[in-house]
């Protein structure tokens, strides 16, 4: 069955007629929302760290204009320690920055690529239910045009 598949999408190659398998899109969908998800917990913790940092600040801040701080050394964190922590929430949500860039980048020219919307799908519960559905363990099935496209990938 892998020769004959092997076979057709060599022949696709040749003539040039090449379209996505069926599932492709739906798969593709699937990792796109996969990715967004781990992108948005990734910002959450970014966005947390920066509060946190400014919080620390701000206590800082306080401690340092009462009277009694005037005199007393802190025993919270150090000007140094809340400066740094800053400093690394800041990079924390430009890295953040930077990879929604480049996802939205990379997954637009897979759309163009392919000629199929991926961006705008159907949400992760709906794509998850259709894709594994068929399986009993909660892993899918690969549908059965990906078997040629594989196989392309791998040659390529």
């Amino acid at each position: 069955m892998l020769r004959n598949e092997l076979q057709r999408a060599e022949g696709e190659l040749e003539d040039r007629c090449w379209s996505p398998p069926v599932g492709l899109q739906q798969w593709l969908q699937l990792t796109h929302e996969i990715e967004n998800k781990a992108y948005i917990k990734k910002k959450i913790s970014a966005e947390k760290q920066l509060q946190s940092a400014r919080d620390a600040c701000e206590k800082l801040k306080k401690k340092r204009s009462s009277l009694v701080g005037a005199f007393v050394s802190t025993h919270g964190k150090s000007i140094d320690e809340v400066d740094r922590s800053i400093v690394e929430a800041r990079t924390s949500l430009n890295e953040v920055t930077q990879e929604l860039a480049e996802r939205v980048h990379r997954w637009k020219q897979i759309e163009m690529l392919c000629g199929f919307n991926i961006i705008n799908n159907s949400g992760l519960a709906v794509l998850e239910s259709v894709l594994y559905k068929s399986s009993s363990n909660g892993r899918g099935l690969l549908p059965k045009g990906c078997i040629s496209y594989i196989v392309i990938l791998y040659y390529h």
